[in-house]
């Protein structure tokens, strides 16, 4: 209240994490956005989502289009999460599949986008998205400390199940790969070494005929000296007659 009786109004409170309904069509366009545009977030989330609004025409502010994409996610990580559970592998495909999409509509797109980003890391980065998100003031967020022998229920969910696995194939895949770089170098050094054997026994073989060329030139000389001395005896045998 004022001094002089007046009713004294305070200023509305300003609205720091403003709504919007988002339709289909700019829920697909995004969605078309993400898959265009591997590097998420890159190089930062407000150029990033600033150019999303450009490119596709849509009227939005960067924040607003990060927090609907954070919205997603999460609601497809919990999809994921069903996906891995035990409930899930006792139904057949199209069960599977229907249920996903009811879970999350756009459970596959988002698959094809995130699915090979669920590792540990994104732990930390879900926690601080989330605190960025609710609280406005600059806050102290701590780091949480990802231990080996203790896992949160969110991590044995989808990331242990998932993050796990991708990481096991691919290192497999890559220890295929270096088996079958040194099988092809082996393969390359033996024709190699066969190739080099066989120059050597058409050396070998070169160097004998060339032998055997010198001793017939020798026996050739030897029989025609040979006969040069018969002729010559029997010359001298007419000559003295």
């Amino acid at each position: 209240m004022s001094t002089n009786g007046e009713a004294e109004f305070l200023p509305k409170r300003k609205r720091y994490n403003p709504q919007k309904r988002w339709k289909v069509a700019e829920e697909k366009a995004l969605i078309e956005f993400l898959l265009e545009n591997r590097d998420f977030e890159k190089p930062s989330a407000r150029l990033f989502y600033n150019r999303f609004a450009n490119e596709k025409q849509i009227l939005v502010e960067w924040k607003l289009a990060r927090s609907k994409v954070r919205n997603m996610r999460s609601a497809y990580n919990k999809a994921k999460e069903w996906e891995g559970s035990t409930g899930a592998g006792c139904m057949d495909g199209d069960t599977i599949k229907s249920v996903l999409l009811k879970k999350f509509r756009y459970f596959y797109e988002f698959d094809d986008i995130f699915g090979a980003r669920l590792n540990a890391c994104a732990v930390v980065e879900e926690i601080m998205e989330s605190a960025d998100t609710t609280i406005e003031s600059p806050v102290q967020i701590e780091t949480p400390i990802v231990n080996e022998t203790v896992t949160t229920p969110r991590q044995r969910g989808i990331y242990s199940r998932t993050a796990a696995s991708d990481i096991m194939q691919i290192h497999g895949e890559i220890m295929t790969l270096r088996k079958q770089k040194l099988e092809a170098e082996l393969t390359a050094r033996e024709r190699e070494f066969e190739q080099k054997e066989k120059e050597l026994q058409l050396k070998a073989k070169e160097v004998e005929l060339k032998e055997i060329e010198i001793l017939a030139l020798k026996d050739i000389k030897q029989l025609e000296l040979q006969m040069k001395e018969r002729i010559a005896m029997e010359e001298l045998k007419l000559k003295y007659k």
